[in-house]
């Protein structure tokens, strides 16, 4: 069988996401070593780490002091977890219309409609 061999274009392997295929990416950086923590799609770096937000990173708390969207960086503090009275959570609303429907079940506990 022939071998497998990565085409000479492929970058570094820390270049390559396997989380997603957002090719807009956000550094996330430690603001006192500033050292990048990881780097996140550009939806998920919207909705978790807006400023005042409190960001877990392998087990740390940081809090999210600065995002840049021209730089797509994001400056976070580390903080005691401890320490904190607070969490944050991302807000996600999803709208949902209905444009046509099929029937109701009746067998349901709550009255609701089967679409498609």
């Amino acid at each position: 069988a022939p071998l497998l061999r990565a085409s000479p274009k492929l970058k570094e392997l820390k270049d390559i996401s396997l989380r997603g295929i957002d090719p807009v990416q956000y550094k996330i950086i430690h603001q006192g070593t500033r050292e990048v923590l990881e780097t996140l799609e550009s939806k998920l770096a919207i909705l978790k780490c807006y400023p005042g937000a409190i960001y877990l990173h392998q087990a740390q708390a940081f809090l999210i002091v600065d995002h840049s969207t021209q730089a797509r960086t994001i400056m976070a503090a580390p903080r005691e977890a401890r320490m904190l009275d607070f969490y944050t959570e991302p807000m996600d609303h999803t709208g949902i219309n209905i444009l046509s429907s099929q029937g109701r079940r009746a067998n349901l506990p709550v009255e609701s409609e089967i679409s498609t």
